[in-house]
């Protein structure tokens, strides 16, 4: 079976790739942007320690946050090395297609982080 059409374009010809940068511009690093939403999460929550209502949302924010890079460290990334390695011959077609909607997993813990982060916008906007 041909899965080519699986394979987004921009990966075509590869002999391997890194599913957790997939989605950058080539020469451009994702860790920048990443890693300054992370310090910014920290000194917000450095900042409003001492408002409740903002820590708590902020501390869900970080622990949601936080919950994806284990769990690509855990889950995601031995599995994807071990796809990577198979023949690929002996991939079925359902299970190129559940590999390939694996990464959707990620949009709940994205949406969880970017609502706690609103909420506690919120809450900070209506402390005294």
């Amino acid at each position: 079976m041909n899965f080519s059409r699986l394979i987004p374009s921009g990966l075509a010809g590869q002999k391997s790739f890194n599913p957790i940068a997939v989605g950058y511009r080539e020469g451009s690093s994702g860790y920048l942007p990443h890693t300054a939403f992370e310090l910014a999460l920290i000194a917000a929550l450095v900042m409003a320690w001492s408002l409740p209502a903002v820590r708590f949302w902020l501390l869900v924010a970080l622990i949601s946050h936080a919950a994806m890079p284990v769990w690509s460290l855990l889950d995601f990334v031995p599995k994807a090395l071990t796809f990577e390695r198979a023949d690929p011959g002996t991939i079925t077609e359902s299970t190129a297609r559940r590999w390939t909607r694996r990464r959707l997993w990620r949009l709940p813990l994205d949406m969880v982080t970017s609502a706690s982060m609103l909420a506690a916008f919120a809450a900070a906007v209506q402390a005294p």
